[in-house]
């Protein structure tokens, strides 16, 4: 099975209790940057400044068998 995270999975972790090891989580980061001008009067050349927000998700998974059991 193929699933598209949106963004670069960059963890995956499975749950270590006992019963639920077939769950695991998937933390997906992506740095989105924009450049923007800190001026007061647009004749003036001012040097643009990045801004970069952070955006990310936590996706939970099951695993299971081909007829749906769980694993």
């Amino acid at each position: 099975m193929k699933f598209n995270t949106s963004w670069p999975a960059d963890s995956v972790e499975f749950c270590p209790h006992d019963g639920s090891q077939d769950v695991f989580v998937c933390g997906t980061y992506n740095l989105e940057s924009t450049q923007t001008r800190d001026s007061i009067d647009d004749d003036t050349e001012m040097p643009s400044k990045t801004i970069q927000q952070r955006r990310g998700k936590c996706l939970v998974f099951r695993l299971s068998s081909a007829d749906g059991t769980a694993l």
